[in-house]
């Protein structure tokens, strides 16, 4: 069985999470009903109309004798309407404008989603660069305390002078201001990435070095510049921003030109 890096699990926890991401997936759901509602404009209607009208009344004679008549009249009306659109251009317009603010709201998920990736790949570095630091430090916390003992043992039996064992001193206090500035940075680093995937973490999982990485696709920088410019959702998401200033100036100029 194939375990997931510790970071794409910290990713899928950040998917159900993040509410960037949440809006997005929804203005992308509003999106696809406009896109249905402006091939319902080109698409033929069907409409069915009915109704039904009673009267009831009394009318009364004096001439020549008294009488009455009871009145009762039922009247039905039926009527089924079928459009088909054959030239609308605003219609169709809409239609196509419709289907560019879906794929606009595509892309722009595609690219929260990257951004999501980017945000939680950078806080699992810094965190887990963070927890290294305190790690050397703590080792060479521990290396200069033994230095720090010697040089106090030496300076007792008159082996080095005072100014050493200050100096090693020194050093010891230096490195523990150190070491507490790493472990407070390390909180810092962590509470970015809980943010991130919603729950505490007391400490991350290390990348295992023998982990194989797979190749790259590229090998150049200009082919992975050309694949960018032609893939990259916020290059395609531009494009897309282009077309529907186009349409609404489109848009805009008929409704000047018909009445």
């Amino acid at each position: 069985m194939q375990v997931k890096p510790i970071y794409c699990r910290f990713f899928l926890e950040a998917e159900r999470y993040d509410p960037v991401l949440s809006a997005a997936q929804h203005a992308n759901l509003a999106a696809q009903e406009k896109r249905i509602q402006g091939e319902a404009l080109l698409k033929p209607s069907i409409g069915l109309n009915g109704n039904l009208n009673q009267t009831y009344g009394n009318q009364t004679y004096y001439i020549p004798a008294e009488a009455s008549q009871s009145l009762n009249y039922r009247q039905w009306n039926a009527a089924v309407n079928a459009t088909l659109p054959l030239y609308r251009p605003g219609n169709k317009l809409q239609a196509t404008q419709g289907t560019a603010l879906t794929e606009q709201s595509e892309l722009q998920l595609e690219l929260t989603q990257q951004n999501l990736m980017l945000r939680v790949a950078q806080a699992y570095t810094d965190r887990r660069v963070a927890e290294e630091t305190v790690d050397v430090l703590k080792v060479q916390k521990t290396a200069i305390e033994r230095q720090l003992a010697l040089a106090q043992k030496n300076f007792k039996v008159g082996n080095t002078t005072i100014v050493d064992t200050h100096e090693a001193q020194a050093r010891y206090d230096q490195t523990e201001a150190q070491l507490s500035a790493a472990q407070l940075d390390v909180q810092n680093k962590g509470v970015v990435l809980e943010n991130l995937i919603g729950r505490p973490i007391p400490r991350i999982e290390p990348l295992r070095s023998h982990q194989q990485q797979p190749p790259l696709k590229f090998k150049t920088l200009d082919e992975w510049l050309n694949t960018a410019q032609q893939q990259h959702p916020a290059m395609k998401l531009a494009e897309k921003m282009l077309k529907l200033r186009v349409w609404n100036i489109r848009k805009i100029k008929r409704r000047l030109i018909l009445p």
